[in-house]
């Protein structure tokens, strides 16, 4: 993770849960031989930007529930944007995969 970071391909601290989430895969994959293999993304940047607009916007409504204050109607809207944004992303990605020479 710290190298990653060291790389400046995390923005914190919206991409850290991804990367947490991810980690039993980067851990199995350093213990593969995969010398001859390359890994790739199918996120496009541009999704990438959305999901970081959603997790700065549950990370607000964390710290106002922390406060007390808890607005179930904005955390619905947060939670279907979410939901919305990534059925749109899906198409494109899976786009990309099938063209993709690899």
């Amino acid at each position: 993770m710290e190298h990653i970071k060291d790389l400046g391909l995390v923005k914190e601290p919206e991409d850290t849960q991804n990367f947490r989430v991810a980690k039993p895969l980067f851990e199995t994959l350093t213990s593969l031989d995969l010398e001859d293999t390359d890994i790739y993304c199918h996120k496009e940047e541009a999704s990438l930007i959305l999901s970081r607009d959603v997790a700065v916007r549950i990370l607000i409504l964390t710290a106002k529930a922390g406060a007390g204050k808890i607005e179930v109607e904005e955390w619905k809207e947060v939670m279907k944007d979410d939901i919305y944004k990534e059925i749109e992303s899906a198409e494109g990605e899976a786009e990309y995969i099938n063209s993709a020479k690899i």
